[in-house]
């Protein structure tokens, strides 16, 4: 595997790819009764990804979501409206009244916000998958999902809310 610096815009790129490969090359639609449906997933779980392929420093993971120009490029990447017909990537699955300009709402962006693929943000992974291949595939990526999920416990719901309470306390810390 080639080795590669993580640059604020690499990991943006590697984050767009791993959520189209994730859903398969699925993105955000909207049914006639106006219910969203789509793939999502978080920043934080793609960043632990690419921590279990080595493509990221344990470093690099617990601290992504406290840099300013990272926050900046996926706010500017963001669509919380008409995700269909958006010329944004991606699709924000959160209250239109949050305000993206607090910086706990930012960190909170890259830590457990759930995040979707508008049909702009496929064509784009699309458009850069040949470019990252030797760093990694959708199969690597698969695999590594899938590694992951064997060794998670039984029962995720303590895990799950142990979880929310840890990143509460970590974006507001500062």
């Amino acid at each position: 595997m080639q080795q590669i610096v993580i640059t604020p815009k690499v990991f943006f790129d590697l984050f767009v790819l791993c959520l189209f490969w994730q859903g398969e090359g699925d993105r955000v639609t909207i049914t006639p009764t106006g219910r969203i449906v789509s793939i999502w997933t978080t920043v934080d779980k793609v960043a632990r990804i690419l921590y279990g392929l080595g493509i990221i420093t344990k470093k690099q993971r617990s601290i992504h979501y406290k840099d300013g120009r990272l926050q900046s490029i996926f706010v500017q990447s963001i669509t919380r409206f008409d995700p269909e017909s958006s010329a944004k990537l991606l699709f924000l699955h959160l209250d239109h009244a949050i305000d993206m300009s607090v910086r706990t709402n930012r960190r909170r962006l890259l830590r457990d916000y759930r995040i979707s693929l508008t049909p702009r943000g496929c064509d784009y992974a699309k458009s850069i998958e040949a470019k990252y291949s030797p760093i990694i595939t959708q199969r690597m990526y698969i695999a590594e999902i899938e590694r992951q999920d064997e060794t998670k416990p039984k029962s995720m719901e303590a895990v799950m809310k142990q979880y929310s309470q840890k990143v509460e306390e970590e974006v507001e810390e500062e």
